[in-house]
């Protein structure tokens, strides 16, 4: 049986597809960007197994593990990435690479968002977290930072006598780019609430089956 087809699969599609119906709904509220951002922390930490364990093949798998590049796409684009000098190496896992694909990002994002400290931009050295950018006093971008080895008190982490190397992921997303993000992200998990969906297509969020007693 396929993981989505569990019923802990379930219980998570059902999350994506009310986490993008209120997301869809509360578009144009007031505080929308503060709501975008509390829906794709849940999102992303209740879902990262059921994206894990999409098939080789599905439409889903292409979505996450496919490529950034510079076309927008899912609401990232590359451009958008200000820095990323993860690397991987002997004591640490691959996740810790390069952000090449989407789902590299989310599991930065969801760190940002998860773990979130003070972020102030003039540091020399950035901690984890996020804020935003303004143009007009208004939001213009989400900046998600993903640190390693910075401590709280924004220093560099010293072990057996030496610094650690500082490695940065940072990328900045326009307000509309992390909507379409969401949303995109929302109709994707939700698919499994379609009992004849074979992983091959897309149905629209709104089309889906509206989810049972989860």
């Amino acid at each position: 049986m396929q993981y989505h087809e569990t019923e802990p699969g379930q219980i998570r599609a059902a999350l994506a597809q009310r986490t993008g119906l209120i997301a869809a709904n509360e578009y144009d509220g007031e505080h929308e960007v503060t709501l975008w951002i509390c829906l794709l922390q849940t999102l992303l930490t209740q879902c990262q197994e059921l994206i894990k364990k999409i098939d080789v093949g599905q439409c889903p798998k292409e979505m996450f593990f496919s490529p950034i590049t510079e076309d927008v796409v899912h609401g990232v684009s590359k451009s958008y990435i200000a820095e990323d000098n993860f690397k991987p190496n002997s004591r640490v896992k691959d996740t810790w690479s390069k952000r090449d694909n989407l789902f590299k990002v989310l599991e930065s994002i969801r760190n940002a968002l998860c773990h979130p400290n003070s972020v102030d931009l003039s540091h020399d050295y950035l901690q984890t977290g996020y804020t935003a950018l303004y143009k007009d006093k208004r939001i213009d971008k989400i900046v998600f930072i993903h640190s390693q080895n910075v401590n709280r008190y924004g220093k560099l982490d010293v072990i057996d006598g030496k610094e650690q190397p500082y490695r940065l992921f940072r990328i900045e997303i326009p307000k509309d780019g992390l909507f379409d993000l969401l949303m995109d992200i929302c109709e994707m998990l939700a698919q499994p609430l379609n009992n004849e969906w074979n992983g091959n297509y897309v149905t629209p969020l709104t089309e889906l089956p509206r989810a049972g007693n989860y």
